[in-house]
């Protein structure tokens, strides 16, 4: 005959006194014992977690929400997610245009657009901001209009003083003035609009005189 002590609990199992009775019991969830042995179970690595009791391997312990791999687990970077629950799976990389603001993020929900972009709801995918709005936030659900009398040079634009002067005015992007008589200016910048040419002006009867081009300063009498 075997005594009790030769007895060995499978994998899976602990040897336990519970309620003054001494047994083979299933690992509880989370943890687990992949030996024959009387052992105690094992508790999974931080951040797994196991999908049934009787547990009889430690790769039967799968990562949580926001990590990936197996146990021990590693968290999904910036501008990744996990909410998976498997096995050797990768973080998923958030939408276009989109990123998360912490690292082990759960949910697409989690990946904001980008300052630049907006979407209807805020996260990825999100587009481009157009020409003369930027947006500076991230997780947006609009582009802000830039100020009159200027325009963005590129879609996407995330800063008000990606707001440029449009030609014939002058400023800082965030107030843009016509040139003053006797200056033009012929680009598209945040500069000072340029003298006219010695000897030349611009039309002081032309009232709404927009000064765009060197071509705007006509020759003062006897030039």
């Amino acid at each position: 005959s075997i005594s009790l002590s030769q007895c060995q609990c499978i994998p899976g199992y602990e040897l336990l006194t519970e309620n003054g009775v001494t047994d083979c019991f299933p690992c509880k969830y989370n943890y687990y014992k992949n030996i024959t042995s009387n052992e105690l179970c094992l508790q999974c690595p931080n951040n797994s977690y196991t999908v049934s009791t009787a547990t009889n391997s430690f790769e039967f312990c799968i990562c949580t929400n926001g990590y990936y791999g197996t146990a021990p687990c590693t968290k999904c970077d910036f501008g990744y997610y996990s909410n998976f629950n498997e096995i050797d799976m990768e973080c998923k990389a958030c939408p276009l245009n989109s990123y998360t603001l912490n690292r082990s993020s759960t949910n697409v929900s989690d990946c904001l657009c980008l300052p630049g972009f907006y979407s209807s709801t805020g996260i990825g995918p999100c587009s481009p901001c157009p020409l003369k709005t930027y947006q500076p936030s991230y997780g947006s659900t609009t582009c802000i209009a830039c100020s009159q009398n200027t325009v963005t040079l590129s879609v996407g634009s995330s800063a008000i003083y990606d707001c440029k002067c449009i030609e014939g005015y002058e400023g800082d992007g965030t107030l843009c003035l016509p040139c003053p008589y006797n200056s033009y200016k012929s680009i598209i910048n945040n500069s000072a609009c340029v003298t006219c040419p010695i000897n030349s002006f611009t039309n002081r009867s032309l009232v709404n005189l927009i000064s765009s081009s060197v071509v705007n300063c006509i020759c003062a009498p006897g030039y």
